[in-house]
């Protein structure tokens, strides 16, 4: 925009001899500028020259316009402001004004114009006028708005983004960071600008992150767009975990001019990756023990089938296609009451409606072979939900092969593989259960350390019910879980000696030993052939009974051991209450237990019925001796 000085054109009407210059020569000056609108103001404003460009921008003639005022050319709401008198005043007081604003032509539309207005002095240095300088510079004030808003709207994406972005120089320096970024640091903008962004908090915690984010720097400054993984640690403890990527910005010449550093949360993604893996796993585990059962299931000599309720048979075993000649094809897809052909007082019919009803039903019953042989079997029925699905499960066993045995070899084969299966089957069951009971006695735990004060004594003492109850199951359960591994489980046996399990079993126990003053002696006991952690355990068992059931005396325990014609007689001797004759049996089996009043002293009623199954495999017999009010003596063989 031309500036014009009001004492240079004060100057131009004198020249250098002091002659005045024709104001025809200034106006020839004015007219031959193009793209400003120049003219004159006389010293109150109205206007003395008009130029073609002041015709073409304004739309007035030199004849409509000279002699009027020039705020002529403001909106409304300037001239109500009073801002053509404050442009001139600025103009008296420092010799010029400068600005811009809205002005309006002679058709009433308005154009965004840069004016100014600069003071013409005469010889004597008095104001003779003013020189007013428009020009139209609207399309650049559209383009000016039309950027800001660009910026503003960018501005907003990027301070809105919860991503972490930011922008750095091409040697690593920050130079901005939007709003989620500096949210994560919780600092000012100034403590992280004009830093090597290796040097700033969200890298700095970690001296091997910093080297890795340096070299991807360096990398992202070749051209190369960089992703690295970053934990940042938060003020509370918690860690954030981070997906950077750094990418290079380029020039129209191709030129890496800024990087872009951008981080993504993942956090939640990785633990949501972490649970699902989880789940994955935990499916897994489900499966793989839904195949050992469906495994066990179709090796079973029972016939065993599922069926839904009102439907068809969906499964089929190898014991059912045995028993009933049935091969798997034909059966599934079958109604159960139409392919058996149950011959007997109450029809397949009432047993659904009683198991649907009941839950399960078990029963004698008589079916059809193909071949139209009619057999008697054991049925036992129960209902079963598979998600959204109900099934039912029947299990048959045929009634003539038991009663046809006689042969008391094939008859301990089939215990002993019923046995393999129960012991399969309390291993799978007891496992499972471990989990969730361990969560209950976490739970219980964490209430009682937690909310003890403010509990009632009525909910402490349900509080101290349930946590023993649960630790009483888990007890049960570990030695279930120890009882069906016994046979299962066992290792092979090797030379052991006793008296070295003993001397293990009585370290184990030195407290309990001490605090009740027990006297524990043995003799010198011969190696034997056997499973070294069976025999501990048969010791400890048989030890800790005697202490357990002792009496008002302290309690004395002596081992022993003698030879026999087929291997060793061992003998564990106490001074304690005894046992009743008729019980001396009923001890060895599995859940019995005969003093409640020692129930205070913990106890699952597993631990003598795992004694016999570890003297069993060792092909010995186990018997206990008992005088009630004198003591007992437990004696089992070793076959050698």
């Amino acid at each position: 925009m031309p500036v014009v000085e009001s004492r240079d054109l004060s100057r131009t009407r004198t020249n250098t001899q002091g002659q005045v210059q024709d104001e025809a020569l200034l106006q020839e000056m004015l007219g031959s500028i193009q793209d400003h609108a120049i003219f004159m103001l006389n010293a109150y404003g109205k206007v003395r020259t008009w130029n073609d460009t002041a015709k073409k921008l304004k739309g007035y003639e030199a004849d409509e316009i000279i002699g009027k005022h020039f705020s002529l050319f403001f909106t409304p709401e300037d001239i109500a402001a009073g801002i053509p008198e404050v442009e001139l005043e600025q103009a008296r007081k420092t010799g010029k004004f400068e600005n811009e604003g809205w002005r309006v032509r002679k058709d009433g539309s308005q154009f965004w114009a840069l004016v100014g207005l600069s003071a013409v002095y005469d010889s004597l240095g008095q104001i003779t006028g003013f020189c007013k300088v428009t020009q139209d510079i609207t399309h650049r004030k559209q383009q000016e708005d039309a950027l800001r808003d660009a910026k503003y709207r960018l501005q907003g994406i990027y301070d809105s983004c919860s991503h972490l972005v930011g922008l750095l120089d091409i040697d690593g320096t920050v130079v901005d960071a939007n709003r989620a970024a500096l949210q994560l640091l919780e600092v000012p903008p100034e403590e992280v600008y004009g830093k090597h962004f290796s040097d700033t908090p969200w890298i700095s915690h970690s001296p091997e992150l910093q080297d890795r984010v340096r070299k991807a720097i360096e990398q992202a400054a070749a051209g190369q767009v960089m992703n690295l993984a970053a934990d940042h640690p938060m003020k509370d403890g918690t860690l954030v975990h981070i997906d950077l990527r750094i990418t290079p910005v380029f020039s129209d010449d191709g030129e890496v001019i800024y990087l872009i550093p951008e981080g993504v949360d993942v956090t939640e993604r990785i633990e949501q990756e972490r649970k699902i893996q989880g789940y994955i796993e935990e499916l897994e585990n489900r499966n793989r023990k839904l195949r050992e059962m469906s495994q066990l299931i179709h090796l079973s000599h029972d016939a065993i089938l599922s069926w839904e309720p009102g439907g068809t048979i969906r499964s089929w075993n190898q014991g059912a296609a045995s028993l009933y000649g049935y091969s798997k094809q034909e059966a599934i897809g079958t109604r159960p009451h139409e392919l058996l052909r149950a011959v007997q007082t109450i029809s397949g019919e009432q047993v659904e409606d009683q198991v649907m009803q009941q839950g399960h039903w078990g029963g004698r019953m008589i079916h059809r072979t193909k071949d139209g042989e009619e057999i008697e079997v054991f049925s036992r029925q129960q209902l079963m939900h598979l998600g959204e699905t109900k099934v039912i499960l029947e299990t048959n066993r045929d009634l003539r092969e038991w009663r046809q045995v006689v042969d008391l070899k094939g008859l301990n084969e089939k215990l002993k593989q019923s046995n393999q299966e129960l012991e399969q089957f309390a291993y799978i069951a007891s496992h499972d259960l471990q989990e969730p009971l361990r969560k209950i006695t976490a739970y219980a735990e964490l209430i009682e350390e937690d909310e003890h004060t403010i509990l009632s004594s009525d909910s402490k003492s349900y509080l101290k019910t349930v946590l023993s109850g649960a630790r009483r199951l888990q007890h049960l359960i570990t030695d279930l879980l120890q009882y069906s591994r016994i046979t299962s489980r066992g290792k092979a046996f090797s030379k052991v000696d006793p008296g070295e399990c003993l001397r293990a079993v009585i370290e184990s126990l030195e407290l309990r030993i001490k605090e009740l003053g027990a006297i524990i002696t043995y003799d010198e006991l011969p190696v034997i052939h056997a499973d070294e952690s069976q025999l501990i355990l048969l010791l400890q068992n048989l030890i800790s009974n005697a202490l357990k059931y002792r009496s008002d005396q302290p309690p004395k325990i002596h081992i022993a051991a003698k030879k026999t014609s087929e291997g060793f007689e061992f003998s564990v001797k106490d001074n304690g209450i005894g046992i009743e004759p008729q019980y001396r049996e009923q001890i060895f089996e599995i859940f019995k237990r005969l003093h409640a009043r020692r129930e205070r002293e913990g106890g699952t009623g597993i631990g003598l019925a795992n004694c016999r199954r570890i003297v069993q495999r060792l092909g010995g017999q186990i018997w206990v001796e008992s005088t009630p009010g004198e003591g007992s003596t437990f004696h089992f063989t070793v076959k050698q």
